[in-house]
């Protein structure tokens, strides 16, 4: 029998009604989800996710990936969290199938966070994108897709403020919403002056689109919706008052008392509106209540039935979004603090602990808006006291730019600035500092002089390094900002001024000249801006910049290795296991067919491996590191480094996949490396050590023995 509370679910199907139902050509996932729904309500969750998993392999042999995948998130739904990314990637390898493209999507959802229900829909996103689909992107507007490049992993986009942007698709999958054919934007796209011709003739009408295609909005999020695309600024008022006439004539559509609260579709009934103990009483959307507790706060105190109506609902917030929605139990939690509820009521202590977890604050900081963070942060500091500055300083590397904005301003605001100066001036020695601190920094330029953080030289080669990493999502974004800040003339000439003398500027030069941090055309913009800065420079442009190569070195050695070992999987290893599938398909019946599971995991972990060797051999650039300058440290040189007590130690470093104990050989990505990548002879550096780090002077910089040559060339 079905569990308490569960009588209103639809009646469980036999699985034979199940093995019918999936066989019809009319199979659809809104025809399927109820039933199995109801099956795992009902307690029996391994049996729901069999027979998921077996309509999600029909819908993949349809060739009908959405709803494969809408399948797959029920499934996830039901696992309570125990659904980790390497099964995850599996599951959506099978049903995108292979091929470098279907490749290229899986690895821009970020599987990585933990947090699979997003994963998935950041995958619809991407699939969905196609030339001609109409999409919107939070700060680039209305957009039609041009072209979906899954090689480079980028999509072309015109939008209404950027013709032909491109952006990466796992930014794509994060920020774009695309948008259905009947979306009140889609059509202005399709039809800007019909659209227009609509919202002078029946104003009304445009409105109740607008609330259709969105949901629930406020007057102010109206206007920015449709002004200035659809109606012109100075007209809004004129625009606004035909259409509320209209409204009000209409059926179906609440106009509320306050410009601050929404209209919505779907009159609710009078009486319960106007009781806030009902409303509060009747409502079981999150959102909703979390609104309605915020308007009965404004009113006063709480006391009687509409405080135990908030108790009662803030706690089936609480619990509704435990594991979901971070920003909702957050806000949850402040407006419980606001209502002064006692531990009884709503248990503070236990979220308190949590956030106290690293992991946990980060999670609940990023979820946050503008607006709740500074509340949020005063109201846990008030609670977790010092450990909490203390955390929130070690986490400075993993906060994004706009949490990072925020987490700083209230440590300077409770005395933390010595602190905070340390500890920047700490990453800025090991070159270890974010893209979100290092754009903070160049918009409160007045902390990294008053920090003692280094000259502009020294900032300017922090940024460019920033700029080179493969960054997606959020990350992307604040990359971008730093760039479009470093290539203003006014900056560029600022840094000339300031970078010292002129060995420093010539530096500085050819370091721009070699960065892929700008595409080619946009180079030659910044560097003519340090010509006009410098003049003497223009003679640097005629020469071939040392080491301009973009790609990460690494010897040929480690490059054939690598081309040795993908050569094998595709002519050796995954025609064995296509073959290995084959004969497990002729067993039969697939559903309790061991030998085809096990045949098919293979499949979609060589498949992973292949991707992941095709795409780091596009990466780097193999060399034999000859004629690699000794000026400073870089790939190809030995380095003796000088330890305070006198002990001195020799190491040469090499490429990205050159690590050898045996030879000292370093590679480019370890952190003895990196720290001592770009030092010039005599220079001090804080140097990783047994005890944490150490400071050691660069005593030598050497070429590379012919021994470690020959290895190099592949050749002893």
């Amino acid at each position: 029998m079905p569990a308490s509370g569960t009588t209103n679910l639809p009646p469980l199907l036999s699985e034979d009604e199940f093995l019918d139902r999936i066989s019809r050509d009319d199979l659809s996932v809104p025809d399927l989800a109820p039933a199995l729904e109801a099956l795992a309500a009902s307690g029996a969750r391994a049996q729901a996710d069999a027979r998921a998993r077996l309509a999600q392999e029909v819908f993949v042999e349809r060739r009908r990936p959405l709803d494969a995948l809408d399948l797959l998130a029920m499934r996830v739904a039901w696992a309570d969290g125990r659904f980790p990314p390497e099964l995850l990637a599996r599951e959506m390898a099978e049903i995108l199938g292979p091929g470098s493209d279907a490749r290229a999507l899986i690895e821009s959802v970020r599987l990585e966070t933990g947090r699979p229900v997003e994963a998935i829909a950041r995958l619809r996103t991407l699939l969905q994108l196609a030339p001609g689909v109409v999409c919107l992107d939070r700060t680039w507007g209305v957009g039609v897709v041009r072209q979906v490049d899954c090689f480079d992993r980028k999509v072309e986009i015109d939008f209404e403020r950027r013709t032909g942007h491109r952006m990466s698709l796992a930014y794509a999958a994060e920020t774009l919403k695309i948008l259905p054919t009947d979306h009140l934007l889609a059509e202005w796209q399709r039809d800007p002056e019909g659209v227009r011709a609509r919202a002078r003739a029946r104003p009304g009408d445009l409105v109740m689109h607008a609330l259709r295609s969105f949901g629930p909005l406020t007057v102010q999020q109206l206007q920015d919706i449709l002004s200035p695309r659809i109606v012109a600024p100075d007209a809004w008022k004129e625009f606004w008052e035909a259409a509320r006439r209209e409204l009000r004539r209409m059926e179906g559509v609440r106009i509320p008392a306050r410009r601050t609260e929404p209209l919505t579709l779907g009159a609710e009934d009078a009486a319960v509106e106007a009781d806030p103990v009902a409303a509060l009483a009747t409502d079981r959307d999150p959102d909703r209540i979390l609104d309605r507790v915020q308007r009965a706060l404004s009113t006063g105190p709480l006391s009687g039935p509409l405080r135990e109506a908030v108790v009662n609902r803030l706690d089936f917030v609480r619990r509704a979004s435990a594991r979901s929605n971070r920003a909702r139990l957050v806000r949850a939690a402040l407006l419980a603090a606001a209502a002064e509820l006692t531990e009884a009521e709503f248990p503070f202590r236990p979220l308190v602990e949590a956030w106290s977890d690293a992991d946990e604050l980060v999670e609940a900081v990023h979820a946050l808006g503008g607006r709740d963070l500074p509340r949020f942060l005063q109201w846990l500091g008030d609670r977790l006291g010092e450990p909490l500055h203390r955390r929130l300083i070690e986490l400075l590397p993993r906060w994004r730019a706009t949490a990072l904005s925020e987490v700083i301003a209230f440590l300077l605001e409770r005395g933390h600035e010595p602190v905070l100066a340390t500890a920047v001036r700490d990453m800025v020695a090991r070159k270890q500092i974010s893209v979100e601190l290092l754009l903070w920094l160049h918009r409160n330029w007045d902390r990294w002089i008053a920090w003692r953080l280094g000259s502009w030289a020294d900032y300017a080669r922090l940024a460019l390094a920033a700029l080179e990493e493969d960054l997606s999502g959020e990350r992307l974004k604040a990359q971008n900002a730093l760039r479009e800040r470093l290539e203003k003339p006014d900056w560029l000439r600022s840094l000339m001024e300031n970078a010292g003398d002129d060995a420093t500027r010539v530096d500085l030069f050819d370091r721009f000249r070699r960065t892929p941090a700008w595409s080619p055309i946009d180079r030659r913009a910044v560097l003519a801006h340090l010509v006009r800065a410098r003049p003497e420079l223009e003679e640097r442009l005629r020469e071939e910049p040392v080491g301009s190569a973009t790609a990460p070195l690494t010897s040929l050695r480690s490059y054939r290795e690598r081309q040795e070992q993908l050569r094998r999987l595709i002519e050796v290893e995954i025609p064995k296991n296509s073959r290995e599938i084959a004969l497990a398909r002729s067993y039969g019946d697939l559903r309790e067919n061991f030998e085809y599971k096990a045949a098919k995991d293979m499949q979609a972990l060589l498949m992973r491996r292949q991707a992941e060797l095709e795409a780091a051999l596009k990466r780097v650039q193999p060399t034999d590191f000859a004629h690699t300058p000794t000026d400073r440290v870089a790939p190809g040189v030995g380095v003796e480094i000088e330890f305070e007590d006198g002990r001195r130690e020799l190491y040469y470093v090499l490429g990205v996949w050159d690590g050898d104990e045996t030879r000292r050989a370093l590679s480019s990505e370890s952190r003895l490396a990196q720290a001592l990548m770009g030092r010039t002879l005599g220079e001090r550096v804080s140097v990783p050590s047994e005890a944490g780090q150490t400071t050691a002077t660069v005593a030598a910089i050497v070429p590379l023995p012919e021994s470690l040559r020959a290895w190099v060339r592949g050749e002893e």
